[in-house]
């Protein structure tokens, strides 16, 4: 357990502003209908936990297929 803590410790994550997020989601494949509106979220709610839910709408290739980050939300 000590192990995995000291991993967790050095994994950190580089700090993205709105604008970069966006492109970060629209890299993976997840279609963003309203940019405004994903901007607003993105201020209010962490990004990490929206795209922890990733894993539900993969494909078996790993893929996002028509998957909206509005979609995303509803979960």
């Amino acid at each position: 357990m000590l192990q995995f803590m000291w991993w967790c410790y050095f994994k950190t994550k580089k700090y993205l502003n709105v604008d970069e997020l966006i492109k970060t989601i629209i890299q993976k494949g997840i279609v963003i209908e309203n940019e405004d509106n994903v901007r607003k979220i993105l201020k209010q709610h962490n990004y990490y936990v929206i795209m922890g839910y990733k894993h539900l709408f993969l494909d078996n290739d790993g893929n996002y297929n028509n998957v909206s980050f509005e979609n995303k939300l509803k979960i």
